[in-house]
């Protein structure tokens, strides 16, 4: 039972920080578009225990197809999405990427 309400109480809190988080970008990106990457930002924290500064890409097309479905073209089409729209940018090796938005590093580095 507590187990439940420990976690209940962290998808309240989570649920919060994301509504907060959508509507500093609702004049600037698609709802559609935020929603998806909100998922894959929770599903790297329920693997990891915390929200990513940097994802490798291999990792990031997993979840997403974990959360979207596992079509190449799905796959690339989203993280062209969260590039388009200044949530991830990939580093100039291809491998990986850093979160951009929220910047769970700056948060935390000066928080």
């Amino acid at each position: 039972v507590n187990e439940a309400i420990k976690r209940y109480i962290q998808m309240e809190s989570a649920a919060h920080t994301h509504k907060s988080e959508s509507s500093f970008y609702s004049k600037n990106i698609d709802d559609r578009v935020l929603k998806v990457w909100l998922k894959v930002l929770d599903r790297f924290k329920e693997r990891h225990g915390h929200y990513p500064c940097e994802i490798l890409l291999t990792e990031l097309k997993h979840i997403i197809g974990v959360v979207r479905g596992t079509d190449k073209r799905t796959v690339k089409k989203w993280i062209e999405n969260f590039v388009e729209y200044g949530l991830f940018k990939i580093h100039p090796t291809g491998r990986f990427g850093r979160v951009l938005y929220p910047d769970y590093c700056r948060v935390e580095n000066h928080g």
